[in-house]
Parts: structure tokens; sequence; C-alpha cells
């Protein structure tokens, strides 16, 4: 199938009808878009210089224009699957809107510059353009030969098929198998002469999620493949491996690596090197690793819109409540932590954004990402003491105004937030530490290391084994601290046979 449509001179896409002829003026404010980034790009030097939109600035939006280019991104075309292909492998598409009609490249782009730039206006009038976005994900390869996504400034990074699918499985496909089977000739599945797991539908979607998790790990000699397990109360009991990723389910949770593609901040297991057994069969993997500590409390699973504080104003309300709440919480002096009271705070506005894993484009040095960070944080701070503010004039003593944002952006510290926080739960371990985990976690889960992973895992003990929970961020932990604990002798590691 992709040889069809990467052969093809042009590919012709409809997207359906024009029931409230909308088309034209959909696509005239795409052209819109482009212009601006076109304009900007030469006004500010490069792609990532370009400032992000405001909030402040979004009354000057059109309500009616963007509510309508909102209903074109939710068309179900989008959605589809099989679409990716279509449209991503084609020289040259062009798309038909009822009897309007633009090319490819206009969608993806004016698309790829509102994720990117435009964020606050894609939120707020809930512009779908993930769905076009992950296309130009997907299919960046250079002469459609190396598993590469090209960046906006010329770098490149390596992209391995599990980041292939996770990057598609926001979208649809009525059997379970084609998640994968879908992108099985794209050039990451590539091994040799064969591609990393057959197009068998013998196979069933169990076997072959199976299967590819352990292929996968073999291959890149990393159990990267592990973070992409998004579980709910139901996966954790439905028969699949839980060390399986379940492709079908879409992205319930943004993977911490994400937003740091040019390099790996986190290596929790530093220094280790990745011990499998494994049996697809038989649904059991082993892996090597240390149990560095337990879960002594959780909070709520949070909600991406409430801690946006970009939202319906009872949204607001309830996301600077419940910031307040933590925070006080959490710096706490009687409260036992890890960290020194004078850094309690700054630990817990790292864990909410997954510590400084993130990338902005700019390649600076850690000591500014820290100070950027802080006066991101702080500026938050202000936004959640003006949005109490403005239900009571009588607010906790505990939340106060901030005197030093210092130029600090609170948005973009709240997308970050809202993103890594969004059906997760935020806990404290028995000795002490901060982190952010799966929503599935509870009290006397384990924190454990595993050998060839960069990002610790929550296990939970089930008689004789063990079930797979998902990735977390662990405050303190990221670099490899444990490591250095079990290498003085206070860990021991062990075996864990996975279910």
């Amino acid at each position: 199938m992709g040889m069809v449509y990467k052969s093809a001179w042009k590919v012709l896409v409809w997207l359906g009808p024009d029931n409230d002829g909308e088309a034209e003026d959909n696509f005239a404010l795409l052209r819109e878009i482009i212009g601006i980034r076109n304009h900007q790009i030469k006004e500010y030097g490069s792609y990532y210089a370009i400032p992000n939109v405001p909030p402040e600035d979004l009354g000057r939006y059109d309500e009616l224009r963007w509510r309508s280019l909102g209903r074109m991104f939710d068309l179900p075309w989008f959605t589809r699957l099989w679409i990716i292909k279509e449209v991503g492998l084609a020289r040259h598409a062009l798309m038909f809107y009822g009897i309007a009609e633009t090319e490819w490249n206009t969608i993806y782009k004016a698309a790829y510059y509102m994720q990117q730039r435009m964020r606050a206006v894609r939120t707020f009038f809930n512009l779908q353009t993930y769905r076009a976005e992950c296309i130009w994900h997907v299919y960046r390869p250079k002469d459609g030969e190396t598993p590469t996504r090209y960046l906006e400034d010329g770098r490149e990074y390596h992209m391995d098929f599990a980041k292939v699918l996770y990057t598609a499985c926001g979208n649809t496909a009525s059997d379970p198998r084609d998640y994968i089977y879908a992108f099985i000739d794209h050039p990451a599945a590539k091994v040799g002469a064969s591609t990393i797991v057959p197009a068998d539908y013998t196979l069933s979607a169990q076997q072959l999620y199976g299967l590819l998790a352990i292929r996968s790990i073999e291959q890149t000699q990393s159990l990267h493949i592990l973070s992409y397990n998004q579980h709910t109360a139901d996966t954790i009991r439905d028969g699949t491996p839980s060390w399986a990723p379940r492709w079908h389910l879409g992205q319930v949770v943004v993977d911490f690596n994400s937003y740091s593609p040019m390099y790996s901040w986190y290596d929790a297991a530093e220094g280790s090197k990745l011990w499998l057994e494994a049996s697809a069969g038989h649904g059991i993997l082993q892996l090597r690793g240390l149990v560095f500590d337990a879960i002594s409390f959780c909070s709520e699973v949070f909600d991406k819109v409430e801690l946006s504080l970009l939202g319906p104003m009872k949204s607001q309300i309830t996301g600077a409540n419940i910031v307040e709440t933590l925070s006080a919480q959490f710096t706490d002096t009687t409260l036992p932590l890890a960290y020194p009271q004078a850094d309690r705070l700054k630990a817990f506005s790292l864990t909410l954004i997954g510590g400084l894993g993130w990338s902005d484009g700019q390649a600076d040095e850690e000591k500014d990402r820290v100070a950027r960070h802080l006066a991101d944080f702080a500026a938050y701070q202000s936004r959640v003491y003006d949005i109490a503010r403005s239900v009571s004039d009588s607010t906790k003593e505990s939340l106060q105004p901030r005197e030093d944002v210092g130029g600090g952006d609170w948005y973009r510290y709240a997308r970050r937030a809202s993103q890594l926080c969004a059906h997760r739960k935020l806990f404290i371990s028995k000795k002490g530490y901060l982190a952010l985990g799966p929503e599935v976690l509870q009290e006397g889960d384990l924190c454990c290391i595993l050998y060839g992973a960069k990002m610790p895992f929550i296990l939970r003990r089930r008689d004789d084994h063990y079930i797979l929970l998902g990735e977390s961020y662990i405050h303190g932990i990221m670099r490899g601290e444990a490591m250095e604990m079990l290498r003085n002798g206070e860990l021991q590691e062990q075996t864990f046979e996975i279910h």
C-alpha cells in the first residue's frame, strides 16, 4: 500500500461535504497562518526564535473563524489511521473539502505552526491540529530511506519504530493489529532485509503487541518501549501482558521523553546494561534492576484542562485550588521529605513538569534552563493567586502574590504541567521523594530502577510475580542517584518476573 501512494504522481483526497459553506474560509485562514509564519521567520531570524502567542492576545482572534477551523480538523478523515500513509508518503497531495481545494502542504504547515507557536490559541478554540502534525512526524524520512525526523532548523534525530507507533496511535482503525501493520513498511520498521515483526494476521493483537515489545527491546537494547504503557484500571486486567503497550488505546498520557528529542536528560539507570529474558508466548518478561522505594501517599488523578488555567472559569478555579493545596502540603515543614526546606518548592515545581527533560529548541546551559523555569513557575503561581482573588478577596495565608516573576511565562509552565500531569498522580515515597506516576498507582506500589531504562518504573507485586504500571518521574533519582546507592551497598539488585 505504501508503494502505491509513494509512486503516485498525485494523490487526491476528499475531506467530506462542505455542508455549512466554511471550506473556502478555512483554507484561506490556513494560508494566512502560513503567511504570518513566513513573516515571523524573517523577523526573528529562525523558526525557534518565534515567540508563542500569549494567552492575553486571545481577544484579538475572530472566534467564529477559529471555531469553524476547529470543525474542519474534527472531520472524520483526520481521525483515521490509514490516512497517515495516504498523504504522508504522497509526492503531491491535493485536498478537497466540498468543492474547495488546497495543497496538503498548506494544511500540515499551518497545523505544525499552530501546534508549536500558537498553543494558547489551539487550546482555547479546541483545534485538533495534532492530527495533521502527526503525519509530518511519522513520515519525514530523507529520500524514504532513514527513520529520521528533520526539524525546521535543519537538525535531526533518530526516530525508532515505537515512537512512530506512539505518534500515530491517536488515530483510529477497526483492527487493533493495524496500529502496527499500517506502518510495517516504514523505514524505522526495517531490521536488515526484514521487518521488526512479520505482517501476520494469524497473530492475535495480544500476541502481536507482546512480540513487538520484545523485538523492540532486543533491537534497541533499551527499555524505552515500556514507557508507552498507559494503563487504566481496566487494562491491567485485560489479559495482555502488563509490559506490552496497547497501541489501540491511543495517547492516554505524554511520555516523559517526548520533549527531549535532541538529548536524553533522564538517566535513572546510569551505567547499567540491559539484562533480558523473555517469552512472548507465555507473556513473561524477566529484567534485572532494583527496588528503590515504595509509595506512601498519592494524589487524585490530574486533569489537563484544570492545570492549564486556561479553560472555563470553573476549571481555572479548580486548578488554582489544586496547585495551592498541593504546594502548601509539600512545603509543610512537618512533612518528612528528602529535600531541604529551602528546596521543597523548587522540587514541587520541577516534579509537575517532569524535571528539566523539556526542549524548547534552545541548546542552552542547564543553569539557564533552571533560571527560566523558576521565573515561569513564579509567574504561574501569580496566575494562581489572581484566579483565587477573582473569586474571593479572602485568600489562604499560604497563597500570596509572587514578587520574583522576573519576566517568567506562566503559560509556558502551565502547558508543560498540564500535558505531563494529565492522567497521572503526584506521589510521595516512603523515603520522602516527590514524584509523578501512572494513574493506576496506589500506596504500597514499588519504585524500581530497571537496567536499560532511562526512567524509573512503578511495579506492583502480585503473588509470585510483578505487573508493570508505567514510567515515573522521581525528583532526585533521575540522574543515576539510585545506581550510586547500589554501588555503595545501600540497595540490592534483583530479577523481576513481570507478567
